[in-house]
């Protein structure tokens, strides 16, 4: 059952990856990207209460501990941080390189869970995680051949982007192991209320504020589909969570989603798949294989 949650959650990133990689062809500022966000982290906001009130328990599935709000924070801030590094990542590379990096960004949660909860990395496991890390650099050199050299910034946002989603898979991952009891889409509105509010903060500081507002207007069906995408992603990763370790789980779920977004990204977008870009993709498959299947 947690793989066809993981399927589920790989559906939504896809649907939310795509309707992203429009968007970013069509916003020109940050104060742009700002509202975009903030826009999409309000409905996911609504999503994530409806689902609480109407199939959760009610207004009173709201109350939960301090522990519970500390985790949620920690999602909401990472995730502020991840979708706006992953915009302005996917506008200074090739597509498929952001997924790369994302990879790499699950070695987070991997540390941190078998430290803290014995979920044990076998040393095939890490023999597959270095195969993933192999094709990793195989893809970044494709990635150059693309696009050409990329900027100290580009560099930068790639690997923010890993870490600030290494750091919420992370936090999902706490979240069912120290609240086995919590309730997923309670969890999963404090977080996007954290998150819409890191992001309306920086929104704030940003000039041309209802002209991108405005803006978003022209895109509303991109953002739609990208709040819904984030919300059954999220959700549904955060159940997967709860039945997979992690060092199947998040190797898994990137490495897939590198797949598909090689794919994307060659019919899509029109980035051609070259014998480096294939070779890494078939060792990210045999990777992937190994972690799974030890």
């Amino acid at each position: 059952m947690g793989y066809l949650f993981l399927v589920i959650a790989l559906i939504g990133g896809t649907a939310k990856a795509y309707c992203g990689k429009k968007t970013s062809t069509l916003i020109n500022s940050v104060s742009e990207v700002m509202a975009l966000n903030m826009l999409r982290m309000l409905l996911c906001i609504i999503i994530g209460g409806a689902l609480a009130i109407f199939a959760d328990g009610g207004i009173d599935a709201f109350k939960v501990d301090a522990q519970t709000l500390l985790i949620s924070a920690m999602s909401g801030v990472f995730s502020a941080f991840f979708v706006i590094t992953w915009i302005f990542a996917v506008r200074s590379g090739a597509y498929t390189m952001i997924e790369v990096s994302l990879t790499l960004g699950t070695i987070i949660p991997l540390v941190v869970c078998s430290v803290l909860f014995d979920e044990q990395v076998k040393f095939l496991q890490w023999i597959g995680f270095v195969v993933l890390v192999i094709a990793v650099f195989i893809m970044s050199s494709y990635n150059k051949s693309v696009v050409g050299k990329t900027t100290v910034f580009g560099n930068f946002v790639l690997v923010a982007a890993g870490i600030c989603n290494g750091m919420a898979d992370l936090s999902q991952k706490l979240f069912v192991r120290l609240k086995p009891d919590g309730i997923n889409s309670v969890f999963n509105f404090y977080s996007y209320i954290v998150s819409f509010l890191v992001i309306l903060i920086m929104f704030l500081t940003q000039k041309e504020k209802q002209k991108s507002l405005e803006k978003t207007k022209g895109i509303a069906i991109y953002v739609i589909i990208m709040a819904v995408g984030l919300f059954v992603n999220s959700f549904f990763k955060v159940k997967a969570a709860g039945l997979i370790d992690a060092a199947k789980l998040y190797p898994l779920n990137q490495g897939a989603a590198l797949l598909i977004s090689a794919v994307m990204a060659s019919v899509a977008f029109k980035e051609k798949i070259t014998v480096k870009s294939a070779v890494g993709l078939v060792l990210a498959f045999i990777a992937l294989c190994i972690i799974n299947l030890v």
